[in-house]
């Protein structure tokens, strides 16, 4: 989805069920400053989201492994199944595992893009 949408890393995993359009291949996000913009994508995302979302309809798109602790802020929990939202930092570390599956900076400050993540609650609480 990163790929295809050249979104940032954040606005992705901020990302909940309900602000997804699979049909139009978009998505609802706030970008920086807290706009909302639409990020598009194409066939290969499209056909792997419905195995990700697996007949949930709200929440975070992207979960962790684990039920979330106790004390993480509503808006990064699915209702559904209990699981935290994937936060940057757990994306990173999973990915170290599949090479070739996250982005690299480029060694041109021009063409490269600063992939960072903050909270997608506006409470200070990163997962």
């Amino acid at each position: 989805m990163l790929y295809e949408s050249a979104a940032r890393a954040d606005e992705v995993l901020c990302l909940n069920v309900e602000d997804l359009y699979p049909q139009d291949k978009r998505g609802r996000i706030t970008a920086k400053g807290g706009a909302t913009e639409w990020i598009h994508w194409q066939s290969g995302t499209a056909q792997l989201l419905p195995r990700l979302i697996a007949r949930r309809t709200r929440g975070p798109l992207f979960l962790t492994d684990r039920k979330a602790p106790a004390g993480t802020p509503t808006l990064d929990v699915c209702p559904e199944t209990g699981r935290a939202r994937l936060s940057y930092r757990r994306a990173r570390r999973s990915s170290r595992r599949t090479p070739g599956y996250w982005p690299t900076p480029s060694p041109h400050p021009r063409t490269s893009r600063t992939w960072t993540a903050g909270p997608c609650t506006g409470s200070g609480t990163v997962l």
